[in-house]
C-alpha cells in the first residue's frame, strides 16, 4: 500500500484510493501550545491502536531522519514520552535542534494523527526522570534497556485520514480493514505462525 501525504492541498505524489491524507486539526484561538488538552481522548486512544510511530527529526546542518519507534505514550499530562533504547542519531538531533514531528496511524482502519512539536532529553538522574521511566515500564517492560527519555511537547495536530474515507463516502472503517487485511496478507501471516516449528 503507497502512502501519500497532503498538507495545505499539495499532494506529494498520486498513488491508490488507499493513501493517506493530511487535513489539519484546527486549534482554538489563542490556544496555548503543549496544553494537556491537545492530546484528546480520541488522539490518545488512536495513539493506544497504533503499534508503531515515526519520528521525524533534522540535524544541525539539515539532514533529514526518520526513525520508527515502538515504545511511546502520552504522559497523561499533554506530553509524549519515547523511549531512547537504540537511536543515538534521533538523540543527537534533538540536542542540535528540538523541532520534531512524530506520526502515527492505525494501518487497518487508516487514521490517525501527525503531531508536531519540541523535544528534549531526559536523562537518568534528571528531575523527573525516574516517573517518567515508570510510565514507560509499565508500557514495555524492562527486557529493553532505557537509555534516557525523548519528551515531546505538542505545539500542532494535524488528522491523517485515508482520501477514500471522502472520496468513497458510502464506505467506511470496516471497508478499510477489509483492505488492508488483504494488502498486509494477515491471513497468511497467522497460517505461518500457526505451523508447527520446523525444529520440533
Amino acid at each position: 500500500m503507497g502512502f501519500c501525504f497532503v498538507s495545505n492541498g499539495v499532494m506529494a505524489r498520486p498513488t491508490n484510493h488507499a493513501s493517506l491524507d493530511f487535513k489539519q486539526t484546527p486549534l482554538p484561538p489563542g490556544h496555548p501550545p503543549a496544553h494537556a488538552d491537545m492530546i484528546t481522548p480520541e488522539i490518545e486512544a488512536s495513539m493506544e491502536s497504533s503499534v508503531l510511530c515515526w519520528l521525524a527529526t533534522v540535524s544541525a546542518e539539515g539532514v533529514p531522519n526518520v526513525s520508527p519507534k515502538e515504545a511511546w505514550l502520552h504522559d497523561g499530562q499533554g506530553k509524549i514520552l519515547v523511549a531512547h533504547i537504540a537511536s543515538p542519531k534521533t538523540v543527537r538531533n534533538i540536542e542540535e535542534n528540538s523541532q520534531v514531528c512524530l506520526s502515527f496511524i492505525n494501518i487497518f482502519t487508516q487514521k490517525g494523527y501527525q503531531i508536531s512539536g519540541r523535544a528534549s532529553i531526559c536523562r537518568p538522574g534528571e528531575s523527573g526522570y525516574e516517573a517518567k521511566l515508570e510510565k514507560v515500564v509499565q508500557r514495555i517492560g524492562t527486557v529493553f534497556p532505557v537509555l534516557s527519555i525523548i519528551v515531546i511537547e505538542p505545539v500542532r495536530i494535524q488528522t491523517i485520514i485515508a482520501p477514500s474515507y471522502t472520496m468513497f463516502p458510502a464506505s467506511g472503517a470496516e471497508d478499510r480493514i477489509r483492505e488492508s487485511l488483504a494488502t498486509y496478507r494477515v491471513e497468511d501471516y497467522i497460517a505461518q505462525v500457526k505451523q508447527p516449528s520446523s525444529d520440533t
